[in-house]
């Protein structure tokens, strides 16, 4: 084929296959998973997400920091079903089933909303435990069965290809177990495919010390920013952003 210019034509044969040429844009906006421990920060960083921010929330403690004068001004609006989930009870399956309705629509609901800048799921975890109960009406079932509720999760994890939306995908943690023993180490409760399916991805802690922090620990956008830890107060989403995508301006993340 040669050198072409890449906003030309595409040769009829390919077209016909369904190629095109896409116009390289700017990008202000991308997908982000963050794990970590309870109260760690992650559902405040999630309020510090460019604005207008619409909130998928099954958390209760969403709900205190809500009320702290630091996020009083903050433009979102919240979908809330953390009082239709109650901790350590198993999902009914129906309830699960109109549980994941209506969680779905209010995500495609908030992804083509044209003014929403921003997208948090708190928590996606709670969001793949109420889809196996929807589609098992129990926690697990054999390996082999899980195709449908995957190819469920990956679409919801990739709606923002689709959409330009910052989406933040909140995630808890659990212990590691080998052969019935603790590895000590803490992992990522949730969907697994996740970390392949976002652009960024991040863990929430607190040192030795007792200070917070956010170690970047994958990033497709800018691969040099891996290892990164942020504390405290640098801990912002704008920060972040500048560091994840270092063609952008301070302007593009108001």
């Amino acid at each position: 084929m040669g050198k072409t210019n890449p906003l030309a034509g595409v040769d009829p044969v390919l077209a016909k296959l369904g190629f095109t040429r896409i116009k390289p844009t700017k990008r202000n906006w991308f997908s982000m998973e963050v794990s970590g421990k309870t109260k760690t920060g992650k559902s405040r960083l999630s309020l510090k997400m460019t604005e207008p921010i619409g909130i998928l929330n099954t958390d209760r403690s969403l709900l205190d920091v809500l009320e702290e004068d630091e996020f009083k001004a903050v433009d979102f609006v919240v979908k809330d079903f953390s009082q239709k989930i109650a901790p350590g009870e198993e999902l009914d399956q129906r309830q699960a089933q109109m549980l994941e309705r209506e969680f779905a629509s209010g995500y495609q609901g908030l992804m083509e909303h044209k003014l929403m800048r921003s997208v948090s799921i708190d928590k996606w975890t709670t969001i793949w435990e109420v889809a196996r109960y929807a589609e098992f009406g129990k926690a697990s079932v054999k390996a082999h069965h899980y195709v449908p509720v995957n190819l469920r999760m990956r679409r919801y994890a990739s709606l923002y290809q689709e959409h330009n939306k910052n989406v933040m995908f909140i995630e808890d943690v659990k212990e590691e177990w080998v052969a019935e023993k603790s590895t000590g180490r803490w992992i990522v409760d949730g969907f697994k495919y996740t970390p392949s399916l976002v652009q960024v991805n991040a863990v929430m802690g607190r040192d030795e010390d007792l200070d917070f922090y956010l170690e970047i620990t994958g990033s497709g956008l800018n691969t040099s920013v891996v290892g990164t830890k942020l504390y405290n107060d640098e801990i912002d989403f704008k920060r972040l952003a500048l560091m994840v995508l270092p063609n952008t301006l301070p302007g593009d993340w108001k």
